[in-house]
């Protein structure tokens, strides 16, 4: 958990490192150098931690707080390494140079000591370790930074085997965390009073807007209102008229199928008409050729009538002759 926490921290300030960078601004590339240092020795990245102080220190050069506090990371980077020597002689001439120049940044200070309290932790020489940790204590205001401290304290004391002082300094850090929660309490009630009041002021500020908004909307919403309405009716108008023009055009398309009609009906009635003169003319016609036709049978059979009359005298008067001749002949006998 606090590795990712040191991780997101690490990306705030490289953020922060960049946009410096960009602007040029030396002494935030500094200090945001030396923020990237601490924050890289706290999760192990020794190489990278030491490129971000050597920049660091360069730019940190003139301004001399800052380049304390440079050296100060520098020599957490030698401890980190396990360099005990090197960083605890870093620790000890940035203490010399601190009280030599009596800077009154008592932050620095208290690195300082906590570095070597650190050192001789590491080295196993616990007596030292407590000398400065009891003077960190002494240089150290910040409550939470104390209650670290009395943590450290208590620890070393049990690896000296001294339980009554660790029980003592435990006494000590929960007195501490007490007073910090107290006094975080009070924070987070000032805090949150002031949050609230500020709270306050927004929701007066956001019911005000949502106000605001709300008319700006039903304005919004009646001219929407509006503007369809109108194009209803222009669509109602609009419709009605393509109505009339496809009724009208309907219309006009019955009218002109029924003229087809009529003149189809009026042209099969010629035509009918004319058919049935033709027929008519066709059957007078066949019924003068058939009128003729008996007249001339009727002319033709009198003749035949008369010849056969002819015939029949003709016969009549042979056979009257013979019987005359018969008779002649039975008298002359």
């Amino acid at each position: 958990m606090p590795g990712k926490k040191y991780k997101k921290a690490q990306e705030y300030y490289l953020k922060a490192y960049d946009i410096a960078k960009k602007l040029g601004d030396k002494n935030k590339l500094a200090l945001y150098g030396v923020n990237l240092g601490k924050v890289s020795n706290w999760l192990n990245e020794l190489d990278v931690a030491s490129d971000y102080l050597n920049e660091a220190a360069v730019f940190a050069k003139g301004n001399e707080p800052l380049e304390l506090q440079v050296q100060a990371m520098l020599a957490e980077n030698l401890l980190c390494r396990g360099d005990f020597e090197a960083g605890k002689k870093i620790a000890f001439d940035l203490q010399a140079k601190n009280k030599e120049n009596n800077f009154e940044n008592r932050n620095i200070n208290s690195t300082i000591l906590n570095l070597l309290a650190r050192a001789f932790f590491l080295e196993k020489d616990y007596d030292k370790c407590v000398y400065y940790i009891n003077l960190c204590l002494k240089a150290t205001r910040d409550l939470e930074g104390r209650m670290r401290l009395y943590d450290q304290l208590s620890d070393v004391y049990v690896l000296q085997k001294k339980d009554g002082k660790a029980l003592a300094t435990l006494r000590m850090m929960v007195s501490t965390r007490d007073s910090l929660d107290n006094m975080t309490q009070k924070n987070v009630y000032e805090t949150n009073k002031v949050k609230f009041d500020v709270l306050n002021y927004k929701n007066d500020l956001k019911i005000s807007r949502e106000k605001s908004r709300f008319e700006h909307k039903i304005f919004g919403v009646l001219i929407v209102f509006f503007i369809l309405l109108l194009f209803f009716l222009f669509r109602m108008h609009r419709n009605r008229i393509i109505k009339q023009e496809q009724k009208k055009i309907i219309i006009e398309r019955e009218q002109k199928i029924i003229n087809l009609e009529l003149e189809s009906e009026k042209s099969n009635k010629r035509m009918l008409e004319q058919q049935i003169k033709e027929i008519e003319s066709g059957a007078l016609l066949e019924q003068e050729r058939l009128k003729n036709e008996i007249e001339q049978k009727n002319r033709k059979l009198l003749a035949k009538a008369l010849y056969l009359s002819g015939r029949n005298d003709m016969i009549e008067e042979v056979v009257n002759s013979f019987q005359k001749f018969q008779m002649f002949l039975t008298i002359i006998r």
